[in-house]
């Protein structure tokens, strides 16, 4: 698995997040001089424009990935079907419960804090990522044009890379208690819960290329235009 590292800080909404990247193949977009010639001009000849047209991209490709969580998977890949347990929201669900029961007995700011605790709980999702999907950011480096895709905590970071490449867990006697107090019994042959691989980033990436390109050609080609506009209608009211 590659290493994740933080880069920097960006800023949604007026608050700053930590951002957090691996580097691997989909998680930076930027210009190759031999693969994209008429692209690498355009950052040369209008460097404004281009990183303007950059940080679009990365605000409509971290979109992007998000809707592909919501539908099972980039296009072109359709993810492995959640199993019986997600779907039903089962270990969710029981976790509600406990932390139900225990609001109930605490009192001041123990309470409080147990309340925000339970609903975060309620907002899990049943869908691949679950709530990491709110996780997912963008960050424009304007002095180097470029725009990384990537999370907004190490937390989120290192799950989001499980999930992408897949992973086994070892069934242990607590795991089975606790799955048979949450109404969801493991088989007795059953010795290890295999999490499948749901690439995300390298396959939206492969998926969207044409259009990135054509985002950014675009974008600069009606900023351009919008500034001979705003030049003419400036030069008339000077006559």
């Amino acid at each position: 698995m590659a290493e994740i590292q933080q880069i920097g800080r960006v800023e949604i909404k007026g608050r700053k997040y930590p951002f957090f990247s691996d580097g691997t193949i989909g998680t930076m977009i930027r210009i190759n001089d031999e693969a994209q010639p008429y692209l690498a001009y355009l950052a040369r000849t209008f460097p404004k424009e281009f990183n303007r047209a950059l940080r679009h991209v990365g605000w409509w490709l971290h979109k992007e990935l998000k809707e592909a969580c919501l539908q099972g998977g980039p296009p072109g890949h359709r993810w492995p079907a959640l199993s019986l347990m997600q779907r039903g929201r089962w270990f969710e669900n029981y976790k509600t419960e406990t932390m139900r029961e225990i609001v109930s007995d605490a009192t001041g700011d123990e309470r409080k804090a147990l309340a925000k605790s339970l609903r975060r709980m309620r907002s899990l999702t049943p869908w691949p990522f679950g709530e990491l999907v709110r996780a997912i950011g963008y960050k424009h480096e304007p002095e180097k044009q470029r725009v990384r895709i990537g999370w907004l905590s190490k937390a989120a970071a290192r799950r989001g890379a499980e999930l992408q490449k897949g992973f086994e867990t070892a069934v242990t006697p607590k795991m089975r208690r606790f799955w048979w107090a949450a109404d969801a019994p493991l088989a007795k042959e059953t010795r290890i819960l295999r999490t499948p691989a749901r690439p995300l980033f390298e396959p939206m990436f492969r998926a969207k290329e044409r259009e990135i390109h054509e985002r950014i050609e675009n974008r600069i080609r009606m900023y351009l235009k919008t500034a001979k506009r705003k030049l003419r209608f400036n030069w008339a009211a000077l006559k």
